[in-house]
């Protein structure tokens, strides 16, 4: 079932959107804001984000997670509810 309804968007926000449909990475913009909404709110459609990106690039090496866990450290400060295995 879908649902029709109406959303106001910024300027800088509905251009880039429109763009994104102009360059094909959806077919229109109910679709690009549906798989944005599923993106971020739902679960496993950032899981399946990720398993895609990890089929076309590969999955992300252990230098990198630690690039970005340093990275993440040094503006918010160290995650101290994070075990040994969570940063592996």
């Amino acid at each position: 079932m879908t649902v029709k309804i109406s959303i106001s968007l910024p300027d800088q926000v509905h251009a880039l959107a429109e763009r994104a449909v102009a360059a094909g990475r959806a077919p229109s913009l109910s679709a690009l804001v549906a798989e944005a909404i599923t993106l971020c709110y739902d679960p496993t459609g950032l899981r399946t984000l990720l398993d895609q990106l990890d089929a076309e690039f590969g999955p992300v090496s252990d230098e990198v997670k630690q690039e970005v866990d340093a990275e993440l450290d040094a503006i918010f400060g160290p995650d101290t509810t994070a075990t040994p295995d969570a940063a592996a």
